[in-house]
């Protein structure tokens, strides 16, 4: 389910595009920032943060080559993808969500709720003391219904690093940049939801986040009214005979850890960066054998990759991701655009014929 979400300048509050301009570096890289420019014909090489903001993105902005709604748009799909933790779930009882697609009767729904914004106002930029709810719209993607809802909270990220020597000493400091952190939820009316929590730079659960994130979003969405969508069918099929042989050229796995039935783990590592470990027969073959009589062993964590060149032009890279903690966990572990992210959730939600 790709398409092209709409925007129109109505849903623009008057925002401040020097505070999308400092923010972009924290919520994107070069590489996606330039790649938008190219697809809009405008000069996008630049090798610093800098040079991009004050060479071509202000420009091109200036000269009308880009238009403001162009860049806002970038600028929001951005904050949205990439660099997150991704719960997927599913409603059992597509009735139940129905009426979250209407828009008269969303409208309505959120002008009761108490700090909720106002439907289809996009929110990009601005900052906030505490978690909060910026921005709940309804889009239409290739035919379907999407409702989005964005809640925001501060972080920090470092600057400018000064290096000195002081006393006998040698000091490093950096400037610390407050940005906004956006969390997720998308729920599209096939009953499809994933829930995207920005990446902490240190932590090893993200239970706590999305329990707080589900209290937040309460007043549309209930926990209970959704069931999690397991991939850990997928883990193991990682290590599955027909299904490696069936996804051959289209993915790989760069590392892994796996549990067989006696309690021990093995731990798999490609020696290179865009090493698969499905291409060595001999790995596969004692991965195999560590199964000790098992139909193959738990996949406790796998980093895997779609590949570029199996996607029929819809990836121009290699998109990796990190199958692990939660069942229906996954990891995005670089920043990603629109596109990209779709292609890689299709891909996670698809059906594995033949295992159980």
């Amino acid at each position: 389910m790709i398409g092209d979400v709409k925007m129109t300048a109505q849903q623009l509050p008057d925002i401040d595009i020097d505070a999308v301009l400092e923010m972009l570096p924290a919520q994107t890289t070069l590489e996606l920032t330039s790649q938008f420019l190219r697809e809009h014909a405008i000069e996008h090489s630049a090798s610093t943060w800098e040079q991009m903001i004050n060479d071509r993105i202000r420009p091109a902005l200036s000269s009308g080559k880009l238009l403001k709604l162009e860049f806002i748009k970038f600028a929001v799909e951005a904050e949205e993808h990439g660099n997150q933790h991704v719960f997927l779930f599913s409603a059992p009882d597509i009735q139940k969500i129905d009426d979250l697609f209407d828009s008269k009767s969303l409208a309505k729904r959120l002008e009761k709720l108490k700090d909720w914004p106002t439907l289809n106002v996009y929110s990009v930029a601005q900052n906030t003391k505490q978690q909060k709810i910026v921005e709940v719209r309804l889009d239409k993607i290739a035919g379907y219904s999407e409702l989005v809802i964005k809640t925001v909270e501060p972080r920090k990220y470092k600057k400018n690093r000064q290096e000195r020597e002081l006393n006998g000493k040698f000091i490093v400091t950096h400037d610390l940049v407050e940005y906004r952190a956006v969390n997720v939820a998308k729920l599209n009316s096939r009953g499809q939801l994933e829930i995207r929590i920005f990446s902490h730079k240190h932590s090893t659960s993200y239970e706590r986040d999305l329990e707080r994130f589900w209290g937040t979003i309460d007043g549309l969405l209930r926990k209970w009214h959704f069931s999690e969508h397991s991939l850990l069918l997928l883990r193991d099929a990682l290590w599955n005979d027909q299904y490696r042989k069936d996804m051959k050229g289209k993915m790989g796995v760069r590392n892994s850890q796996l549990l067989n039935i006696n309690g021990n783990r093995l731990r798999v590592a490609s020696g290179s960066l865009q090493g698969n470990l499905w291409d060595d027969r001999g790995l596969v073959d004692g991965v195999n054998k560590f199964s000790n009589g098992s139909t193959r062993p738990d996949c406790e964590f796998a980093n895997v990759a779609l590949l570029a060149e199996a996607s029929g032009g819809k990836l121009q890279r290699d998109i990796g991701f990190t199958l692990k903690g939660s069942p229906n966990e996954l990891i995005i572990t670089s920043q990603v655009s629109r596109v990209e992210h779709e292609i890689l959730m299709n891909f996670a939600r698809q059906k594995i014929g033949g295992l159980s």
